[in-house]
């Protein structure tokens, strides 16, 4: 993966433009500095703002607050503790033909 600059980029600094290897900047590539996946960028922060609220929600709750981002860093690692748990992790196992019918049902 190419290098990254620090430069304050999109979304108050929660990303940074991509560096190519002879030193320029490249405006329209950003990487997440939280998750370090990389987005095209077109002068809009509408899907950076997007992937902070959906992948990183103590950072977006922080951005309402003055928090530095190296306290968010820190709360991004904790974030999945704060996640809505999914159905299938509370549910208890049934049979096959029970969720058959469970699904027929529904269907209908």
């Amino acid at each position: 993966m190419e290098e990254h600059v620090r430069v304050v980029g999109p979304m108050n600094g929660k990303f940074t433009f991509q560096k190519h290897p002879n030193g320029t900047i490249d405006k329209g590539r950003v990487i997440c500095l939280l998750c370090k996946m990389e987005f095209a960028y077109h002068r809009s922060s509408s899907s950076l703002a997007y992937h902070i609220n959906a992948k990183h929600p103590v950072a977006s709750a922080a951005a309402t607050v003055n928090v530095s981002s190296e306290d968010i860093s820190n709360l991004a690692s904790h974030s999945k503790a704060l996640r809505q748990s999914k159905l299938e992790e509370n549910t208890p196992c049934m049979s096959k033909s029970a969720n058959n019918r469970l699904t027929n049902v529904l269907a209908k």
